[in-house]
């Protein structure tokens, strides 16, 4: 089996392939999660007028720049020239999201530096960043007229990526606005009816929360309801109807935690089998990283409301993706990442088998008597040539 040979040298190809894979990609780069959903709910002070508020309404109505800053970021330093010229030039609404700092330093740092923003959203505590995936700063996300999610950006926006990544992006939303109607966004009005319906196959979340494909299949329901100009009494009652009282969030009311005991430890509990995305070999109960502890503070936050264990990390994967799980689900990917050693191995012992199988050389007992005469004359003259 003279195959066999190349066994080794295909197995060695398999891995040079997938370590320049693996090269190719930066490791601190995690796929966002939110591209394509509404903007999250929310509702925070405004950086610079602190008694007014900011919601996710106001950012309806034009596409804009969501851009995560602070003063404490110096890479933020780098982009912000490019945001000040596209405000001078009125290019883009940009709306900052002021992260994980305090209201003076982050005040004396516009007034340093410059001021690009038409509103600036003080996220002091990172309700908003990590309902929409934040991982560090800067980041930056595009939003359409009705608020979706279209795109985001890790790392400066620079000249050159304004060019080549931005403007094509805001260029091809500003095409698909001429051409197409704009559209009425009823995913408040989901989202808040979701809230109140069971999900029946988790049982303990609301469809709003749940990621099952029956709950997806309910908010197309909503959707097409809404759609329908059925009010929202009139679509609880549409699933009432075919699956009972217990498809309403109000039948059995979550129950709060009361005992300090219970929920530190089932906070440390969850939070060890969570990663922390700006560390990514550690997770958020072992790392010190200041998006661990707000996710941290987020778990104990909603233990004590009364969440289940799976609850809470549904919560973190749904804005964050699988990479937040300490143990990924059994996946295409991460069967090849973890099976593609093995692999090598087995295929290793194969050929090592196949070599063993192989023919092998004549042992001596074969030779005839004329072969072992003619080796030991050929032996004896070349001693007589020494």
């Amino acid at each position: 089996m003279t195959w066999s040979i190349f066994i080794p040298a295909g197995a060695f190809v398999v891995l040079v392939i997938f370590l320049g894979i693996g090269l190719t990609r930066d490791p601190s780069l995690i796929p966002t999660e939110m591209i394509d959903r509404e903007m999250p709910a929310f509702e925070l002070p405004e950086l610079r007028e602190e008694a007014s508020m900011v919601s996710d309404q106001d950012l309806v109505g034009e596409a804009a720049l969501v851009n995560v800053f602070g003063s404490w970021c110096v890479a933020c330093l780098q982009e912000h020239p490019t945001l000040m010229q596209l405000k001078q030039d009125d290019t883009i609404r940009i709306i900052g999201v002021n992260w994980r700092d305090t209201r003076p330093k982050a005040l004396a740092w516009l007034q340093r530096h410059g001021d690009p923003y038409d509103t600036i959203i003080f996220d002091e505590e990172s309700d908003l960043a990590i309902e929409v995936g934040v991982t560090g700063a800067p980041e930056t996300f595009i939003i359409d007229r009705t608020g979706r999610i279209r795109f985001k950006q890790i790392g400066p926006i620079t000249p050159d990526v304004w060019r080549r990544t931005i403007r094509p992006v805001l260029d091809a939303l500003a095409a698909e606005e001429v051409t197409t109607p704009a559209p009425i966004n009823v995913e408040p009005r989901v989202d808040a009816i979701a809230k109140t319906l069971r999900c029946l196959s988790c049982q303990d979340q609301s469809v709003f929360e749940s990621q099952s494909t029956l709950a997806n299949d309910f908010r197309q329901v909503i959707r097409t309801l809404i759609a329908d100009g059925k009010a929202d009494d009139e679509i609880r009652d549409y699933f009432r109807e075919r699956y009972g009282d217990s498809v309403l969030m109000s039948a059995s009311a979550q129950t709060a935690l009361v005992d300090a005991d219970l929920i530190e430890a089932r906070t440390e509990a969850v939070s060890k089998t969570l990663r922390c995305v700006v560390c990514q070999n550690q997770s958020i109960y072992d790392s010190n990283a200041p998006l661990a502890q707000d996710m941290r503070r987020l778990v104990r936050k909603r233990v004590a409301a009364g969440d289940n264990d799976d609850d809470v990390r549904a919560y973190l994967r749904y804005r964050y993706g699988d990479y937040v799980l300490m143990s990924p689900p059994l996946q295409l990917n991460t069967v090849l990442l973890w099976g593609a050693p093995l692999g090598l191995v087995m295929i290793g012992l194969a050929w090592f088998i196949l070599r063993r199988r192989g023919p092998r050389l004549p042992d001596d007992d074969t030779m005839s008597d004329a072969d072992r005469a003619r080796v030991a004359a050929a032996l004896a003259e070349g001693e007589a040539d020494t």
